[in-house]
């Protein structure tokens, strides 16, 4: 009886480390194409394959007591399960490491033609929430002590003025006051003028692409955990609208052109359905662009900005970023390397903020960088021409 029943165990533990293989694979493949497999892409890779290995490893352990030789096949169907999950893992980990890490070729130099600092735009994305700023620290090192000031800083902020003074402040190079356009909750700070800029609401919360509210538990349990973590408490049940903020930064000097960014920052509400979402987006951006209000990169085969940022809830990889940036590429794919993620800022799991660019622009460098405060980490990225 007793080896019946660790017979069964075995058994179910294998299957289940299939299952969880296989669910992470399926959400690999169809990231958020639909809204269950969103889900499924949201796993990530190092509590699925951690877990799945201990599973099917435990089911491959010998039992105590060796089964009789009529029972031989049982076990080794197990054992082919076991050593099915465990191939699989193998897979799964080779296309973590050098697909989503690329740690094989990742790169500070990204290929751009000439790397100097004063040929390479420095530009910095970061969405500044936070839950309390007593904990703001002294100084922000923005960028870190000791390298070039930063060039272009897109802020999302929530805090008070004396604490967007001091950003501009650690922005701006000695004897150079920045230049800055603020519209709402979102600062554009350059150490080039601003030829132009503006925003606009994308009016997300229109019904197409929610399929519900968490339910009040659940939006308990997610406030708790964001206490633990020092981050913002959500109400899920706002409509958040979406926006869109642009410049144009003459930044002429460094790349010989002025440059077009586009700053967008996306609803948060985790029952929506991102590639709903970016498809809704994508029609308003593109119909703002029509009419001519929004301005696009000179390059004709590029439909958006020369540069497109900022926070959309989205993590990397998934389908639906394609819709809004085609054409264009992720600096992290030019130029990161390493499980980079800036969400939650403490415990970062999801690369949700995002730095695309279209040619001729290519990114130098990538980081993700934590500077103690925000639920979100900040982005740094120097940019120049192939």
């Amino acid at each position: 009886m007793l080896r019946r029943i660790t017979s069964f165990i075995a058994h179910a533990l294998a299957i289940l480390a299939l299952v969880i293989l296989f669910a992470w694979v399926a959400g690999r493949i169809a990231t958020d194409r639909w809204l269950l497999t969103q889900f499924l892409f949201w796993i990530p890779a190092y509590a699925a394959l951690p877990a799945a290995a201990a599973l099917a490893i435990v089911a491959s352990l010998p039992r105590v007591r060796r089964p009789a030789p009529d029972s031989e096949s049982p076990r080794r169907r197990r054992s082919r399960i076991a050593l099915l999950s465990l191939c699989g893992l193998i897979a799964a980990l080779g296309h973590v490491l050098v697909f989503e890490w690329r740690l094989p070729w990742g790169s500070s130099e990204g290929g751009v033609a000439a790397s100097a600092p004063q040929q390479t735009l420095r530009v910095l994305h970061w969405n500044m929430s936070t839950v309390d700023w007593s904990y703001y620290p002294d100084s922000l090192d923005l960028p870190p002590a000791g390298e070039r000031p930063v060039d272009l800083a897109c802020i999302t902020r929530m805090l008070e003025a004396k604490r967007l003074d001091d950003v501009i402040a650690s922005v701006a190079s000695a004897g150079h006051p920045p230049f800055i356009a603020q519209h709402g909750l979102f600062v554009f700070i350059s150490r080039y003028p601003i030829i132009r800029s503006g925003s606009a609401m994308l009016a997300l919360a229109d019904g197409e692409s929610t399929v519900g509210t968490p339910p009040e538990w659940a939006q308990k349990r997610f406030n708790q955990l964001a206490r633990f973590l020092k981050l913002p408490e959500r109400s899920f049940d706002l409509a958040e609208q979406g926006s869109i903020i642009f410049a144009e930064i003459d930044a002429t000097p460094v790349v010989g052109r002025p440059v077009i960014v586009w700053f967008i920052d996306f609803p948060s509400n985790p029952m929506l359905h991102r590639r709903a979402v970016a498809s809704i987006a994508a029609r308003r951006l593109g119909l703002l662009r029509e009419n001519g209000w929004l301005p696009k990169s000179p390059n004709p085969a590029i439909p958006g900005p020369d540069i497109l940022l900022g926070d959309t809830n989205i993590p990397r990889g998934s389908g639906s970023l394609s819709l809004l940036a085609p054409g264009m590429t992720h600096a992290f794919n030019q130029a990161g390397m390493g499980a980079a993620a800036t969400w939650p800022r403490a415990y970062p799991v999801f690369h949700v903020d995002h730095i695309f660019l279209a040619p001729p622009f290519r990114a130098a460098s990538y980081r993700i960088l934590d500077r103690g405060v925000s639920d979100h980490r900040l982005q740094l990225a120097d940019i120049g021409l192939r």
